[in-house]
């Protein structure tokens, strides 16, 4: 075959891409101790024996040096015109053999390269890439003028047949309007869903808006503000609305489907139908997002009055700008909704055009692999849930839930197995187990997981909001300062004016890492610098510990169970061992001193965050602290919600020792009440003022990290951030709600059909009432009992893991679980109605109520 210009390029283009290959192994490719090295550079290191340098990783890089001469050989080649033969095909396998050993044990073991390191196998995969298209372009670009060719024939011809010269006249048009009052049920759930979904969104993002021109600044890596509350609820709810919404179009659609079925017939053009169902779903678009907007105003605006009457909290007013975001933000969901809807429509036209269909049932040995791995599911989400480092992480709920889905799928399999060995009246009475296995299993497993959200997460969080103390209390004074001993002057005037100021001494101390993180996180660290944020609390004696105990000591928000390591309440604390004082609100979930904590034990340093550190030797910049205990206990104030400004103790004898040498940041943090300033509050402000003024620098880190602390600011936040907590979840509980309902409905609608022939059946043939009674129980019980039973006994297990991380006392454990109970009771009353409902509905399928 004669050569073209673009096979010419397209070598040209490949002999440069070898020779980029076989370039960047010369170049510095790995980070050490000692900089950046090239490959034979750390190869020279590992053959004298330095220290630092892997073995392994030597061996190893005989991959890419293999990879880049083998290269270097195609290059070659192709500049010379051979063009891609069979031979530099095997070399192109090879290269990419190389780059899947290097990126298997470099990228696994997170071994530290530079940016040509990781570039180096994306290069080779470009490689095989460009390989691929010049050999097979020539066939492609036939093959698609073919197809062209073809389809513009077939576009022609069936324009011709489908000509339609006429018009409709107006009977269609009131066949139309007829059909739609038919099912004007399922429209109305459309709508209703889409109006839920946009009131969530509106009411979100409108409390958002309202609330950000009164909550103080916040860091995001840190979390747990108004922006973090948006954030880990948002795409849960959205994928929750999507959900929602979905499941609403497959029963609005498998009601038209068999409408349209019907017009097809009467000969109604597809496009006539195509216009009427878009306009359909755009009207019931609008209709919801004007519902949800309203409904939306309705609850931001009341909120919004509530907090200015109870909390004098005066937000910001409502944007119009918020319509437009609510309905563009309501457009992606449907568009979105209407790809998953259009698989559930495939699922839902197999499940009505097939009567029975045998579905397998699962082996013996996979009823006990799922068995088994169910059990190690569970059982390490919920150790790992209770560990010092989960921070009661929602990922090992997400495992546990996984393992009792793997148990429920083994349990199931091995009573169907049973239910087919019994008699024809055991079959009959459990038909969806028996023969609809997979189907039925996986909607009862789907049903667990949303059941198990409802009474776990999010009605853990509600029950919290409830009984969590009143943010007056979270703060017993009215100004927390951090500064030093050369602040004496300003102390000594605002005592002059009559503020109540008590010294405690103490030092900065600072942790490697201060907020939650992901892998991701860890090894988009490619410089191996620091890793943002570190987290800043402050360290005072023994001695001073036990004096803000005493202050507080007759406070009921201090009445948690104190943890020490002696009986007699003394810390008693020997050497460098430290007790941490979580300095929490008790609606927010545990989390760990450090996050990235080596055998639990946390890795700090005394002294503010550093701007720079190699990361692989953190440990010798942020020691390893020993936590002989902690406790939960307000004893200064909440601060950035209990995740930093939290009190370290030690020993006075310690401390002592570091805080002659400690020079960084405050060393002094004084408490002050203003209660007898009086005629005073212009000079008290200009002092505070100033105070902030001389430690403006602290706050260079985080802006959350502040010189002063003001009660009344951080109660405005407290508040803000519980109100809109509280709105979220209640959205969020109410749309777990109605997919749990919609996906049992609609299991039931797909089946409708088959149900009716079975009980038409089974009447004809003599059934008496009882036995009738029985079958419809057996047909509900799958979706009720055993997805309830096991998402509220797993519930049970987290909540007790969360009162225990918390340390609360029994009257917050008690208040605790009366909100939680709140929501049980709701959701048990929705499951008994719904269930009510398809009984009668079942009852009646042959005409004879049982």
């Amino acid at each position: 075959m004669e050569k073209t210009r673009k096979d010419r390029a397209l070598e040209i283009l490949g002999a440069i891409i070898n020779l980029w290959i076989f370039a960047l192994v010369l170049l510095p490719w790995i980070k050490t101790s000692r900089g950046s090295e090239t490959i034979f550079q750390y190869e020279v290191h590992v053959l004298k024996g330095a220290a630092d340098y892997s073995l392994m990783s030597a061996v190893l890089f005989a991959a890419p040096v293999a990879g880049a001469i083998a290269a270097l050989v195609k290059a070659i080649c192709l500049f010379r015109g051979t063009g891609f033969t069979k031979s530099l095909v095997r070399i192109t396998h090879f290269n990419c053999g190389c780059a899947v050993v290097y990126m298997a044990y470099f990228f696994s073991f997170s071994v530290p390269c530079t940016a040509w390191g990781y570039m180096w196998p994306f290069i080779t995969i470009v490689d095989f890439i460009l390989n691929k298209y010049a050999l097979e372009y020539k066939e492609m670009d036939r093959r698609s003028k073919a197809l062209d060719k073809k389809h513009i024939e077939e576009k022609q011809e069936r324009k011709e047949r489908l000509a339609f010269g006429g018009r409709y006249s107006s009977g269609i048009y009131r066949i139309l309007r007829g059909v739609a009052r038919a099912y004007r049920g399922e429209y109305i759930l459309l709508t209703l869903c889409g109006g839920v979904s946009s009131t969530f969104l509106f009411a979100a993002l409108g409390i958002r808006r309202m609330f950000q021109t009164v909550h103080t600044g916040e860091n995001l890596l840190i979390g747990g503000g108004l922006e973090q509350i948006i954030k880990d609820t948002m795409m849960t709810a959205i994928i929750l609305n999507i959900i929602l919404m979905a499941f609403a179009y497959g029963v609005y659609g498998s009601s038209r489907r068999r409408a349209m079925g019907g017009l097809k017939n009467l000969g109604a053009r597809s496009d006539l139908l195509v216009v009427d169902r878009v306009m359909e779903y755009i009207v019931s678009s609008l209709i919801s997002v004007a519902m949800g907007c309203g409904a939306g105003t309705v609850i931001v605006l009341s909120i919004k009055h509530w907090a200015s009457e109870a909390a004098s909290i005066n937000g910001a007013p409502l944007s119009p700008v918020m319509y437009l975001i609510t309905l563009g933000f309501y457009g992606v969901l449907t568009f979105f909704s209407l790809m998953v809807n259009y698989q559930i429509s495939n699922w839902q036209t197999n499940s009505e055009t097939v009567s029975i269909r045998k579905e397998r049932l699962p082996r013996k040995w996979e009823t006990g692999a799922s068995l088994g791995a169910g059990v190690v599911f569970m059982t390490a989400g919920i150790v790992s849930y209770g560990g010092k480092l989960s921070s009661e992480d929602l990922k090992y709920m997400f495992y546990s839930i996984l393992g009792a889905g793997f148990i429920m799928y083994g349990i199931s399999g091995m009573l169907a197995r049973y239910t087919r060995k019994g008699n024809q009246l055991l079959r009959t009475g459990r038909s969806a187990m028996t023969y609809h296995f997979m189907t039925t299993a996986m909607t009862m497993i789907i049903l667990t997981g949303i059941q198990f959200a409802i009474l776990g997460p999010y009605a853990i969080r509600q029950g919290d909001v409830l009984m969590a103390e009143k943010p007056e209390r979270l703060f017993p004074y009215d100004q927390v300062m951090m500064g030093d001993e050369k602040d004496s002057d300003l102390v000594l005037q605002m005592e002059k004016i009559g503020a109540d100021v008590l010294k405690v001494p103490g030092v900065r101390v600072t942790t490697a890492h201060g907020g939650p993180y992901t892998w991701a996180d860890i090894l988009a660290n490619t410089n191996m610098g620091v890793l943002w944020p570190q987290g800043q609390h402050f360290m005072i004696p023994e001695s001073e510990y036990y004096m803000l105990k005493d202050k507080v000591s007759g406070d009921s928000r201090n009445s948690r169970n104190y943890k020490a390591n002696l009986s007699d309440g003394k810390l008693n604390l020997k050497g460098s061992d430290v007790h941490v004082v979580f300095q929490q609100d008790s609606s927010l979930e545990a989390h760990p001193f450090e996050w990235l904590m080596y055998h639990g034990q946390p890795n700090f340093r005394i002294g503010q965050p550093l701007d720079s550190y190699n990361w692989m030797n953190r440990q010798n910049v942020y020691p390893e602290h020993k936590i002989e205990s902690s406790e939960y206990a307000v004893l200064t104030g909440v601060f950035n919600r209990g995740k930093q400004e939290n009190l370290v103790v030690v020993s006075d004898r310690y401390f002592s020792s570091i805080r002659e040498s400690q020079k960084e940041g405050p060393d002094v943090m004084y408490l002050v009440n203003t209660d007898k300033v009086k005629g005073h509050s212009d000079e008290m402000n200009r002092l505070t003022r100033e105070f902030t003024r001389r430690h403006k620098a602290d706050s260079r880190w985080d802006r959350e990290i502040r010189p002063v602390y003001s009660k009344k600011a951080m109660i405005k936040d407290v508040t803000t951030e519980r109100i809109m907590r509280t709105v979220v979840n209640t959205m969020t509980l109410i749309i777990l709600m109605f997919a749990s309902v919609l996906i049992t409905v609609l299991r039931f609608t797909t089946q409708e059909e088959e149900l009716k022939r079975k009980y038409t059946l089974l009447f004809y043939l003599g059934t008496d009432s009882r036995t009738k009674k029985r079958f419809v129980r057996n047909e509900l019980r799958p979706y009720f009992l055993p997805a309830f039973a096991t998402a509220a006994g797993t519930a049970l297990v987290f909540q007790k893991i969360s009162w225990s991380m918390r340390q609360f006392t029994p009257d917050q454990v008690r208040n605790s679980a009366v909100g939680t109970m709140a929501v049980w009771l709701v959701f048990l009353i929705v499951q008994l109605i719904l269930r009510e409902i398809l009984k009668k509905k079942i009852s009646k399928m042959d005409g004879n109520q049982a």
